[in-house]
């Protein structure tokens, strides 16, 4: 029979409720419980700033955003997304469209179509498209 109230009693620890006021003595009671979590909920609502924070908060508020605070933002937007808002300035967004013959026409100097029609002389076109590389003397 002992044995067994000891198996018992062995793993059992008084449940023991203690908090520390303001000044770090420790109550004891529900009674004091309750008086200091008044005090400290009060504590927590009440406006401690003086004139010169409030001072210094109003001032912040008109400072510029530093290179190092706009890079920062910059970093924390996702990536592939761009920024709300219209883009400033009368040039759209992104390239203009181009087609491939509207390039090939810029490197060339003449139209894809009179390409084609120079393309059929073999000499013609391979001078055309050498003197469009740069090349100084063609073969």
């Amino acid at each position: 029979m002992y044995s067994g109230i000891n198996r018992l009693m062995r793993n059992f620890t008084p449940l023991l409720y203690a908090i520390k006021d303001k000044d770090g003595k420790t109550l004891t009671e529900n009674e004091e419980f309750s008086n200091r979590w008044k005090e400290y909920c009060s504590e927590m609502y009440e406006d401690n700033t003086n004139e010169e924070m409030k001072q210094v908060e109003s001032n912040d508020e008109s400072l510029e955003p530093t290179r190092s605070e706009v890079e920062w933002a910059i970093k924390q937007l996702p990536k592939g997304k761009s920024a709300e808002g219209a883009v400033e300035g009368r040039r759209g967004r992104g390239r203009l469209r181009r087609r491939w013959t509207q390039d090939i026409s810029d490197w060339l100097g003449f139209s894809v179509r009179e390409a084609s029609i120079l393309a059929q002389d073999r000499d013609g076109f391979r001078s055309a498209v050498w003197e469009a590389t740069s090349h100084k003397n063609p073969p």
